[in-house]
């Protein structure tokens, strides 16, 4: 792959996932066709079967996807939250207000799948006490979410202030 054409296939990467995040979770399933456009394999795997979407562990994909630069996971305090200026313990539950919102967007996907009854079901049932734990407990093991207390300040010198 010539440099220009693997460019190409970059900016056309990051231009499907500013459009459609929940499509390209995974965004080095990806090509381009001799046309220049993309191609998602995603949502197609082994022999053109459609990918399961009405998962667990799709939810916690989503709930990456959608929170995955504002949540982290240590092992040694549970879920830490961004506020915009530093990682802070959530004791507030906002992860768990994440999550919600994380599972009510999956019926904005309802509107243009072909089995709605089917995923209008496996969405109320994400949206129970049971289907937002699994999703945590789940995304607390992706590699864009887990972190350890140690490689947070690294820095001994930089000094977080609002000035």
């Amino acid at each position: 792959m010539t440099i220009l054409k693997r460019q190409k296939c970059q900016l056309a990467k990051r231009r499907e996932r500013r459009r459609n995040p929940i499509v390209t979770a995974h965004p080095d399933v990806m090509a381009i066709d001799d046309d220049g456009k993309v191609i998602s394999i995603q949502s197609k795997v082994d022999g053109g079967q459609e990918r399961l979407t009405d998962t667990d562990l799709a939810n916690a994909r989503r709930f990456i996807d959608q929170h995955g630069d504002d949540v982290r996971w240590t092992p040694e305090r549970g879920w830490l939250v961004w506020d915009s200026c530093r990682w802070q313990i959530d004791d507030m539950h906002q992860i768990e207000a994440k999550a919600k919102t994380t599972v009510e967007s999956i019926f904005d996907e309802i509107k243009s799948a072909p089995n709605r009854d089917e995923r209008f079901r496996f969405a109320k049932k994400s949206q129970s006490a049971r289907g937002i734990k699994d999703l945590l407990f789940l995304a607390r093991s992706d590699p864009k979410a887990t972190a350890r207390l140690v490689d947070f300040d690294t820095d001994p010198w930089l000094f977080n202030c609002t000035n």
